[in-house]
């Protein structure tokens, strides 16, 4: 995908190349250097090689020349030949970390100057996922030590995601727990993006009981009731996550905490401190609510289909009233269906959060693109027999050329198309359903599959 490793050294210390000239030696601008040596070591340069006298980095913002240095495998003080600095411009490039890997040197007598230049590529978040023996921050410090350049975040494949499997694995094996580490890229349960999930394949813990931070969460009777879905399964925080996610954050938007985070869910083992039941665990789920808002209004621009007056209603919200984050969703979501209704399908909503902390209010700056409105194009049918077919046809009431009308469609696949049907020895689980939109000419065919 991925690495471009332009580095390689020419005058008289090897032969020449083209793709990186040497320079004077001199720290380049916004360059930190790791080591410098003024003296050459008593020993004797081999034939061919060079001292390694200073070794710099330049492009990347993540981790320094020192960092670079110590992951690159190479140290001041090194006899080192070409073939040393394009293995180690390679091993830099093998982690994932940078999307570019270059070289150039500055030499000088004995010695010479290694600065890499680099781009760094483009990471995501880390997550641990049953490793309750070990805090984040135990595990984070084992990964530093082990592998280096670990910030928190990881490329989604290369050598690196495969050093720090390694690193939890060691930590795992200096308390006996056997099993091996695996990892896999996932959408967030909270908030949004990918990360890399580290997971433990071995030892089976199970959620004994789950304790929330926040006492709305804790004597809410629907989130106990569902509590039966995570205790005496394995442990495992990214389905806590997706339990506060799906169950227990309905809860604080419908009451207007708006902002309500979750922490990572934390473990401890059940029973005598010294003694744990390595069997069970306790879950804690670190609940923020955040300030209770009320609803602000809307600001809307863009919109010429429907006005402001109109748009409002959809929200459904007064002015003073608890700013319920499932109606204001849904209110985007009826928007849009009104749009659709019209013909606008590629109608979208910018909706940005307006939040008073002082009055506690919650209001939204809206930009409507509407686009153009689409017309009925074909109706396409599979899956029937011809009689069945004309039935539906028969049924269909959006001739070509019509504006189409997106809640029409919805409707006509959950009621008329039943009803069309109805008599006929017809058998069918699902349909399935495609709009193809035709953006040059503004028309839509409505492909139908009846499986």
């Amino acid at each position: 995908m991925h690495k471009t490793l332009l580095g390689c050294l020419a005058a008289f210390l090897f032969l020449p190349c083209g793709i990186a000239t040497p320079v004077k030696e001199q720290t380049p601008a916004a360059t930190t250097s790791v080591a410098t040596t003024s003296q050459a070591p008593k020993d004797e340069v081999k034939p061919g090689k060079s001292l390694l006298g200073a070794i710099t980095a330049t492009g990347s913002k993540k981790f320094s020349s020192a960092e670079i240095a110590t992951a690159s495998g190479l140290k001041v003080g090194d006899q080192v030949g070409r073939e040393d600095l394009q293995l180690a411009a390679n091993r830099l490039a093998a982690t994932g970390l940078f999307s570019s890997v270059n070289y150039r040197f500055a030499s000088k007598g004995d010695s010479v100057s290694l600065e890499f230049q680099l781009t760094d590529a483009k990471t995501i978040p880390v997550a641990f996922d049953n490793f309750p023996w070990f805090t984040d921050q135990e595990l984070d410090k084992a990964i530093q030590q082990s592998v280096g350049l670990f910030d928190g975040t990881s490329p989604e494949d290369g050598s690196y995601v495969d050093a720090i499997g390694a690193a939890i694995k060691k930590q795992l094996d200096t308390i006996g727990v056997p099993g091996r580490v695996e990892h896999r890229v996932i959408e967030r349960p909270i908030g949004s993006g990918l990360e890399v999930q580290f997971r433990l394949v071995g030892p089976t813990l199970t959620v004994g009981s789950v304790e929330f931070t926040d006492p709305l969460a804790s004597h809410d009777q629907r989130v106990t009731e569902r509590l039966q879905d995570l205790i005496g399964k394995p442990f495992s925080r990214y389905y806590v996550n997706v339990f506060a996610a799906e169950q227990v954050r309905p809860i604080y938007l419908s009451q207007g905490f708006l902002q309500v985070r979750f922490g990572p869910p934390e473990a401890r083992f059940s029973g005598n401190p010294n003694h744990p039941d390595l069997g069970h665990v306790i879950v804690i789920v670190p609940v923020t609510p955040g300030p209770r808002f009320t609803w602000g209004g809307v600001n809307w621009s863009g919109e010429t289909v429907f006005n402001a007056a109109a748009l409002d209603r959809m929200i459904g919200l007064s002015q003073g009233q608890t700013a319920d984050g499932l109606a204001i969703e849904a209110g985007w979501e009826k928007i849009r269906e009104s749009y659709g209704a019209k013909g606008y399908l590629d109608v979208s909503l910018d909706a940005e959060p307006n939040y008073d902390a002082a009055k506690a209010t919650a209001g939204y700056n809206v930009k409507v693109t509407e686009g153009q409105p689409y017309r009925m194009g074909k109706l396409v049918i599979t899956g029937l027999s011809l009689d069945a077919e004309r039935r539906v046809r028969k049924a269909w009431l959006l001739r070509s050329g019509q504006t189409f009308d997106l809640s029409y469609f919805h409707t006509f696949l959950t009621d008329v198309a039943k009803e069309a049907l109805a008599g006929l020895p017809v058998h069918y689980q699902h349909i399935g359903r495609f709009l193809q939109r035709d953006e040059k000419k503004h028309t839509v065919d409505a492909m139908l599959d009846f499986e």
